[in-house]
Order: C-alpha cells, then sequence, then structure tokens
C-alpha cells in the first residue's frame, strides 16, 4: 500500500506542480512495482528503470525540500467559500 500511497502523492504533485520527475514516479511506480511482482519484466529492464526511479526521486525530494511551504498549502480560500454557502444554506432552510 505504500506504492500505491506514493503513486497518488507523485500523480498530485505533477498535476498541481507540473513537476516531470513526480510525472516519471507516477508511471515508473505501478509499472515497477506490477512488473517485478507478476514476473514480466527482465531482471536488466529491472535494473535500468529502478535506477532510473532513483534519480527522478532524489530530483523530487530536493524540489521537495527546497520548496516554501506556503505553496504546498494550498489556496485556503475555498475553505471560505464552503462556509459561506454553507451560512447560505442554513439561512435559506431557516426562512422555509
Amino acid at each position: 500500500w505504500a506504492f500505491v500511497a506514493a503513486t497518488g502523492l507523485f500523480f498530485k504533485e505533477g498535476i498541481c506542480f507540473g513537476r516531470p520527475e513526480a510525472i516519471a514516479l507516477t508511471l515508473l511506480t505501478p509499472v515497477l512495482c506490477g512488473g517485478h511482482f507478476l514476473g514480466w519484466l527482465p531482471p536488466a529492464v529491472e535494473r535500468g528503470a529502478l535506477a532510473v526511479a532513483l534519480v527522478a526521486l532524489c530530483v523530487f525530494a530536493a524540489a521537495k525540500f527546497t520548496m516554501p511551504p506556503t505553496a504546498d498549502l494550498g489556496d485556503k480560500s475555498v475553505f471560505a467559500h464552503f462556509a459561506e454557502e454553507a451560512r447560505a444554506a442554513a439561512e435559506q432552510t431557516e426562512q422555509t
């Protein structure tokens, strides 16, 4: 399950920030795991893909470490919008 969670994180980072190493890890992680456990990948291909994934993971971690925390937290205005919608819905139900 750890690899599934990591793939989700890589997917999110690839979509939100357009980071090529995250996109590469999104594709490589399930291919490597599935290929290894199902015996579909030859050992030489596994080693090569694992080396590429390792480099991509190091680049991903270095970029994540240097990213300002505010960039990763996102825009919190959506919570204010949801609170306003909930307040308006509550007022509307009180009026009826």
